[in-house]
């Protein structure tokens, strides 16, 4: 009697599993390589295959991979720009370089940082909410973002160990 329950609660356990990975790309493999530490963000790497770049891939992640918390907002894939990050002052003064940054001072895996750096083609994405700084001026805060290197094929999963939630 308890055997069949532990086979549906292990079937059930392995669709949810897929459905979540087919909500972060379209129709693309995904497989767990390596876990490392980033401060603030523990982060999970994963290999991809099947990448497709088309209007398909624009409109994902999916919104529940991400889960219902109604405190962060959601993007979707969007090619990496430096300018997107970077923030200045009134006198153009650069006062923060968002992941660049962040990314830069990861010691256990430098790679992603590289190919930023060289202008790879990354995409990424996350769950963010607005937190004003010193200055009163309203900041995206990522819960978690998603980068996307195309270069070496990995997905790169990055979750603030100080959520909100």
């Amino acid at each position: 009697m308890k055997k069949p329950r532990i086979i549906l609660f292990l079937l059930i356990i392995n669709l949810l599993g897929c459905y979540n990975s087919n909500s972060i790309l379209p129709k693309a493999k995904i497989n767990h390589l390596e876990k490392y530490h980033c401060w603030p963000y523990d982060v999970t790497v994963y290999s991809v295959k099947n990448i497709k770049i088309d209007s398909l891939f624009y409109t994902y992640p999916l919104k529940q991979y991400f889960g219902n918390n109604t405190k962060y907002n959601i993007s979707t894939w969007k090619k990496y720009d430096d300018s997107d990050w970077k923030k200045y002052d009134d006198s153009d003064t650069l006062i923060w370089s968002g992941m660049n940054k962040v990314l830069e001072q990861c010691d256990d895996n430098i790679e992603l940082y590289m190919h930023i750096m060289k202008g790879e083609e990354i995409y990424y994405s996350g769950s963010y909410h607005y937190m004003e700084n010193r200055e009163g001026k309203k900041e995206r805060s990522y819960e978690k973002i998603l980068f996307l290197d195309l270069k070496s094929n990995k997905l790169h999963v990055f979750k603030d160990i100080n959520k909100l939630w």
